[in-house]
């Protein structure tokens, strides 16, 4: 969780369900500091997990603000903390 806590702020709501892009708003650099900071601490193989189709990278950022700010959904899949537990625990990125 203090990995977590880094990443996300104090005041952030985490649940087993909230999504680390969508809800927590873990963006930029920071999404790739706070995975080397899973891999390094928890030994996960995260070499199959593809960041794109759940991460916007920079450029992108700007997008989902206005998506959102206008009532549109996000095109990037959602994923949870509790999947990330679910993948530290099995020690490999699944689906």
């Amino acid at each position: 969780m203090v990995i977590v806590r880094n990443f996300a702020g104090r005041k952030a709501i985490i649940t087993d369900d909230s999504s680390m892009y969508h809800d927590v708003m873990i963006r930029g650099d920071d999404i790739g500091w706070f995975l080397e900071a899973i891999i390094i601490e928890f030994g996960t193989d995260l070499r199959a997990f593809e960041w794109r189709l759940y991460f916007a990278d920079d450029e992108e950022n700007i997008v989902p603000y206005l998506r959102r700010r206008f009532g549109r959904l996000d095109d990037k899949k959602r994923l949870t903390f509790g999947h990330l537990l679910a993948v530290v625990e099995r020690g490999a990125w699944f689906e």
